[in-house]
């Protein structure tokens, strides 16, 4: 499903292997969707989809912190659908994620274009995984459809990232780039009308 893994299937068998990558169901977005009018002086980041031991969105809670709380900024973050219970107590010890950082919990796939249409940018957290250069999610797909701009963390070098960067329409961080994520943060908390990350 992704270049990294046809490559690794080759070497290992010694014949060529097809490359199929996930994608999503036009079907599933609706023809009138458009996102809101970016405002100016916000950000409204949506993720989509299940964190768990292998998805961590700390680092990027940590430099949506770090960037704005001092200044006072409007800014929030919605979950949608099941995030772990070590994501959800460390947003309940903090004060500032407490008031940031939402969880709307599982909800039908149709309403998700609700969350979209609320969103300014969408989170993509890969995984970190001793195969992540390969991890091509489906929802990669379904957030390139949306049009909006999406800021992701996993590898930088990896397959998704590469997907992103010939779309015009986001990066991949790693998750140890603080101050590349504070910088992405804050061009994307700028942006008003744009699409850039």
């Amino acid at each position: 499903i992704s270049p990294t893994f046809q490559r690794d299937l080759e070497k290992l068998s010694g014949r060529k292997i097809d490359l199929i990558t996930n994608g999503y169901d036009p079907a599933d977005i609706p023809q009138d969707f458009i996102p809101r009018p970016k405002a100016a002086n916000q950000l409204h980041l949506v993720y989509t989809g299940i964190i768990d031991a292998i998805r961590n969105p700390l680092p990027l809670m940590e430099a949506l912190k770090a960037e704005f709380e001092a200044v006072g900024a409007e800014v929030s973050w919605t979950f949608v659908g099941k995030v772990s219970e070590q994501v959800q107590q460390h947003v309940q010890a903090d004060p500032w994620l407490q008031c940031h950082i939402h969880f709307a919990g599982y909800v039908a796939h149709h309403q998700v274009i609700d969350f979209y249409a609320k969103a300014d940018a969408l989170a993509l957290i890969l995984t970190e995984t001793k195969n992540a250069k390969g991890n091509i999610p489906g929802k990669l797909f379904e957030y390139l459809a949306t049009g909006l701009p999406v800021l992701a963390l996993g590898d930088p070098q990896g397959d998704s990232s590469v997907i992103l960067s010939q779309a015009g329409a986001g990066a991949v961080l790693g998750h140890g780039d603080l101050k590349g994520m504070q910088a992405k943060l804050r061009k994307l908390y700028e942006s008003v009308g744009t699409q850039q990350v």
